[in-house]
């Protein structure tokens, strides 16, 4: 008679899964590397300071739902889009710049993210 897996044996990290991760956090780190440089233009481009405050909350968001993913749980794979439209959100209404990198993370989110966590979301805590 076989033994039932335990919650660690269901939810193992495989190839897929770093595969997962790894893409995610590097579009992330794209998105993030947009706001770096818009921090360095900001006298040019007349940005306000707060807007900053803003939008690094938001990056910050991002990168505690990646890590969520991590550990496999279900905040994270709610938290991870809605921070991803809050930051393209938020560079189209107060940029008016449109964020190719946001709309890439979210297509490999809903591409590769999802066809792993979905099918792991009774077990995800």
């Amino acid at each position: 008679m076989t033994q039932p897996k335990t919650n660690s044996q269901v939810l193992h990290r495989g190839t897929f899964f770093w595969v997962t991760l790894i893409v995610l956090i590097v579009f992330s780190i794209m998105t993030m590397g947009v706001d770096v440089d818009q921090v360095l233009q900001r006298t040019e481009i007349h940005i306000p300071e707060w807007y900053f405050y803003i939008i690094f909350s938001v990056n910050a968001v991002m990168i505690a739902a990646l890590v969520l993913l991590f550990f496999f749980k279900r905040l994270g794979l709610i938290l991870f889009p809605i921070s991803v439209l809050l930051h393209f959100s938020f560079h189209i209404y107060f940029l008016g710049t449109f964020l190719y990198t946001d709309l890439m993370t979210l297509f490999m989110y809903f591409a590769l993210g999802l066809l792993y966590f979905v099918p792991l979301w009774d077990k995800m805590k």
